[in-house]
């Protein structure tokens, strides 16, 4: 399974960088996705083991790290470590992120960084959370990217939460991360997972536990292609500020 992971990693990092036209483009690299909150699951951890700091995972940075060398792309391409609740395993994901560049200097880390996929809740986690997240994150020298941004309401039970209840929680989280960003955290790329809550995976109605209702959790800025909401206006004023 090693050579079967070095042989492919390094074969799509050679036709990115050494035969396709668009290789220039490509700025950064989720060489692992979810390890750490979907422990043992899947065929990786039925062959590797269900350990934190797994073999696997390091040998796929190397991997990618050494390619990219090869490639001449190192300098300017970064590595990432992806997951979602970052919030409630960040030590477990700092340690692994360790792990992997354990022996190497700082300005030859396998790993640049970790990505935080963020799909929250107005009422799940508060934005104090995320906030000492990236504070701990920081701490650690790491690159921080926002990977895969979404704040639905009412996703877990109908609480009761409105449209102007997740626009403050987009102003107050952006206004975070401007504030953290001023305060010195690497936090290079925020990205929204979708264009608008007609086509988002978590915009369907969703039944609300025990009461058997439905709520419709509208996680993104628009509505529609051309329908900003109170959100994207919270978000536009963070940024200006």
């Amino acid at each position: 399974m090693d050579k079967r992971a070095e042989m492919y990693i390094k074969s799509i990092i050679h036709y990115i960088h050494g035969k396709s036209q668009y290789g220039s483009v490509v700025y950064a690299y989720d060489v692992v996705n979810e390890h750490i909150t979907n422990l043992g699951a899947g065929g990786w951890g039925r062959i590797y083991g269900a350990s934190r700091n797994n073999v696997f995972v390091k040998n796929a940075f190397q991997f990618t790290h050494e390619e990219l060398v090869k490639q001449g792309k190192r300098g300017s391409v970064k590595l990432f470590y992806n997951d979602y609740n970052t919030y409630e395993n960040t030590d477990a994901i700092i340690a692994l992120i360790n792990y992997v560049n354990q022996g190497r200097s700082a300005n030859q880390w396998y790993c640049d960084g970790v990505g935080m996929q963020m799909h929250l809740d107005v009422n799940y986690p508060s934005v104090n959370a995320v906030g000492n997240t990236i504070d701990k994150f920081k701490n650690a020298g790491f690159e921080i990217q926002i990977t895969e941004l979404d704040v639905t309401i009412n996703f877990h039970r109908n609480s009761g939460h409105t449209l102007e209840n997740q626009a403050k929680y987009y102003g107050d989280l952006f206004k975070m991360l401007v504030q953290k960003k001023k305060g010195g955290a690497n936090i290079t790329s925020v990205t929204l997972w979708g264009l608008h809550d007609g086509v988002s995976w978590r915009g369907e109605r969703r039944r609300n536990g025990s009461n058997g209702g439905w709520a419709n959790c509208m996680p993104l800025l628009f509505t529609d292609l051309n329908t900003p909401k109170a959100a994207f206006n919270e978000v536009i004023n963070a940024a200006k500020s």
